[in-house]
């Protein structure tokens, strides 16, 4: 009997340290925490399906390895496509608002319709003879009317005609002083000092000479005349003394007393036989151009 309830004891213990050991394993374990969990969420997932718009609070821990696109409004292919589609009807609807315009304009002045929206040239070129017609407008109101104006003589489109005035600007900082002066003389009548110096860009010191010389000298005048009396060459000034002396311009006194002293020696007195401004025209058909009449009158010798 004994050994027998020893037996049954010892299988008892056997049994309940396998159980004990089962209780305490790991596996078993997880898989309690496995059936708690499952049974969790399949509650949550009740919940949810019974209220949708409940928030189950379960969120996905972000996995930084995760290198999957994501997705992004700026990029996004349909939103791009959008804009550019967007700016495309944008451009149009101007270009259309450009055209009605144009052809109310050409249509008001009796200008040739526009035909073809693609060639731009010969609309600019209408748009220059709007700018013709009215000018001509402007010069009934400015009384004009009788005189015939051309306000495009040269045949030039307005943007051929800026190209000219860039050029010209250009030359003019290429150029030196009194070469920038000359060119100055070229611009409009009614330009005063300060529109000159603007649009020249020049210094204060050029505008002013510059009309002083297109006024005594004309357009495109050398500046030259503007330094004084320029030195004459010692050939010139005895052109001009011998020519005075010769017979036919003047004459001898006949008068032996009529002498007057230069240097210290007596000299004859002569006198002219014509206008001082006839003899500068004699001198100056022979030597043409020489010396101005002013320079002309002071080079007269003393006797």
């Amino acid at each position: 009997m004994m050994t027998h309830q020893s037996e049954k004891l010892n299988d008892n213990e056997s049994s309940s340290d396998d159980e004990s050991m089962t209780q305490d394993s790991p596996v078993n374990d997880d898989r309690n925490d496995d059936d708690y969990v499952n049974v969790e969420f399949n509650d949550l997932n009740e919940e949810e399906k019974e209220n949708p718009h409940m928030d189950s609070g379960i969120t996905a821990e972000p996995n930084d390895d995760d290198e999957s696109p994501r997705a992004d409004e700026t990029t996004d292919p349909e939103s791009m496509d959008e804009d550019i589609c967007h700016a495309f009807y944008e451009l149009e609807h101007q270009k259309e608002k450009a055209m009605e315009q144009l052809s109310n304009v050409f249509q008001l002045l009796n200008i040739d319709p526009i035909h073809d929206r693609s060639a731009v040239l010969p609309i600019r070129a209408k748009v220059d003879e709007v700018y013709r017609k009215l000018n001509r407008l402007c010069d009934v109101l400015d009384e004009k009317s009788q005189v015939s104006y051309d306000p495009n003589p040269h045949g030039l489109r307005i943007c051929e005609s800026n190209d000219l005035l860039d050029g010209l600007k250009k030359l003019y900082a290429d150029s030196n002083d009194s070469e920038q002066v000359r060119l100055m003389t070229i611009a409009p009548k009614e330009w005063g000092r300060q529109k000159i110096e603007k649009w020249f860009n020049s210094k204060s010191n050029q505008a002013r000479p510059s009309l002083v010389l297109r006024k005594n000298n004309g357009i495109l005048a050398y500046p030259q005349c503007l330094r004084g009396n320029i030195p004459l060459s010692d050939s010139t000034i005895d052109a001009v003394v011998n020519f005075y002396r010769e017979d036919g311009i003047s004459r001898t006194s006949s008068n032996s007393k009529d002498t007057i002293k230069i240097k210290g020696q007596p000299v004859a007195v002569r006198f002219l036989e014509m206008s001082v401004l006839d003899a500068y025209h004699i001198f100056n058909e022979r030597h043409p151009g020489t010396v101005a009449r002013s320079t002309f009158n002071a080079l007269r010798p003393r006797e």
